[in-house]
């Protein structure tokens, strides 16, 4: 009987062992289950975060690209009054007898009792230079001042004039490429200051042709980059045209009046 009473009671033990067993390999297979559904889940989650990413990367870089685009589109295009403010302070007008035109401020070396040179055209001053004098009227916004004709070349149709007021001289500029924006700055008729705006047309070995619009006046002003530096002096346009405007270069004017070799000049 107590035999019987052992076998039955371990047979339970056995039994509830099993059982509990049993329901730990069930628990077991479903934490397992759960695990590799987190598992899955994550690597989705993985996966999106790696696209989201690379889409955002992408997008970046877009932006980037964008901002560089921008950037050179700002670069080439013109801001009229930005130009103005950095060069209305170097543009004169010149008068000499019945003539009429303009001029502009240079770096170059000066004469101990002057304080700015003067670039114009010899057309300009001709009338002068014929009488035989060197007096020339250089006024600015109004203002009359204290000029000398220094020096003219004839055949590149240049002259230099010494101002005894101190005047900034303009920049030399890059050399453009066609289509690159221009400002003339000129009195034409006597109208101080007045702009007229366009595009390089063609770059020649002497000369500039823009279709910036010159009147009588405007000889000897300055043709302007898009940051107010200048490119050379407006000379003239085609007669009966329109559009069809030249501005010797810079690297000539200096060549032919100065001493200076001009490196890098336009």
């Amino acid at each position: 009987m107590i035999r019987t009473f052992f076998l039955l009671a371990l047979t339970v033990v056995v039994v509830v062992q099993a059982v509990a067993l049993v329901e730990a390999y069930q628990r077991l297979d479903v934490q397992q289950r759960r695990l590799a559904t987190a598992e899955d889940r994550l690597a989705a989650l993985t996966d999106r975060a790696d696209r989201f990413a690379k889409r955002m990367n992408r997008a970046s870089d877009n932006v980037k690209q964008l901002e560089v685009e921008a950037n050179q589109r700002s670069d080439r295009e013109l801001n009229v009054g930005k130009v103005v403010d950095a060069a209305r302070d170097s543009v004169v007008t010149v008068e000499c007898g019945r003539a009429i035109g303009s001029g502009f401020a240079v770096d170059v070396d000066l004469r101990e009792d002057y304080q700015t040179g003067i670039l114009t055209n010899h057309h300009v001053i001709q009338e002068c230079v014929s009488a035989g004098g060197t007096d020339v009227s250089v006024r600015r916004s109004g203002d009359e001042l204290t000029a000398k004709l220094w020096a003219w070349d004839v055949e590149n149709d240049l002259a230099f004039i010494y101002l005894a007021e101190e005047l900034p001289p303009l920049t030399d500029a890059a050399i453009p490429e066609v289509g690159d924006p221009v400002v003339a700055i000129g009195s034409p008729y006597g109208l101080e200051g007045t702009v007229t705006t366009g595009v390089i047309s063609q770059v020649h070995d002497e000369w500039y042709q823009s279709d910036a619009a010159m009147n009588p006046g405007n000889s000897g002003g300055p043709l302007l980059d898009r940051h107010g530096a200048v490119l050379g002096i407006n000379s003239f346009k085609h007669r009966g045209s329109e559009g069809l405007n030249f501005a010797t270069r810079m690297r000539v004017a200096c060549e032919e009046m100065f001493s200076d070799p001009c490196d890098g000049s336009p």
